[in-house]
């Protein structure tokens, strides 16, 4: 069964393997730039390390995921970025996080599909640790907020890659945001109500 990362015939691109590290980069939707140094904690779980910007504002944070090996081409895949966006002028700090579940399916070696689901929930700094922040009113993305300074919303998501070598692999991650039955709308804070990242992670 070729479910370890370590016995993959090319680059994991979810996993880099216990004590080895993965780089990738990224561009996309709200981020025009995102990367990540990922850390193999065993080879089953790893700890990456993000940091972007959008048009309005930088953001930094950490991602923990794993994987749950099922037969020899599936897997569950867990993720939980946490992203902090600093303070601005005309905003306030922002806390993100966007666990999700996926069900992967490798047919090959070179290819990963993984469909699945998860929420988005949002806080600003102040309503987590109390800081006055009473004249500030927009979103990290520089959306005005009109509902609360905490919210939470539902998604769909899915990861395409294909390896290009055995180090290196192409991915396609596709978030849409949901309120309710519908796509999310004004409420939400991100702009478009979907969150995408095309880009390539390769091993060092």
């Amino acid at each position: 069964m070729d479910s370890a990362p370590a016995g993959s015939a090319a680059h994991d691109g979810w996993l880099p393997g216990a004590g080895k590290v993965d780089a990738a980069i990224a561009t996309g939707v709200p981020f025009l730039v995102m990367s990540e140094l990922t850390l193999g904690i065993t080879d089953y779980a790893a700890l990456g390390v993000l940091g972007g910007t959008t048009p309005i504002v930088a953001g930094f944070g950490a991602r923990p995921r794993g994987a749950v090996p099922l037969t020899e081409h599936w897997r569950a895949l867990v993720s939980a970025p946490v992203v902090f966006y600093p303070r601005r002028v005309d905003g306030p700090a922002w806390w993100l996080t966007r666990p999700s579940l996926a069900l992967e399916w490798r047919p090959t070696p070179a290819w990963q599909l993984a469909p699945g689901g998860g929420i988005v929930a949002v806080a600003t700094h102040g309503t987590l640790f109390g800081d006055d922040e009473t004249s500030l009113s927009s979103s990290a993305y520089g959306s005005a907020l009109r509902r609360h300074r905490a919210d939470l919303w539902w998604t769909l998501n899915g990861v395409a890659s294909r390896a290009i070598g055995e180090r290196s692999r192409l991915f396609v991650d596709l978030t849409l945001v949901f309120r309710g039955a519908r796509l999310a709308g004004g409420d939400w804070v991100g702009g478009p109500p979907f969150i995408l990242f095309c880009g390539v992670s390769t091993s060092l």
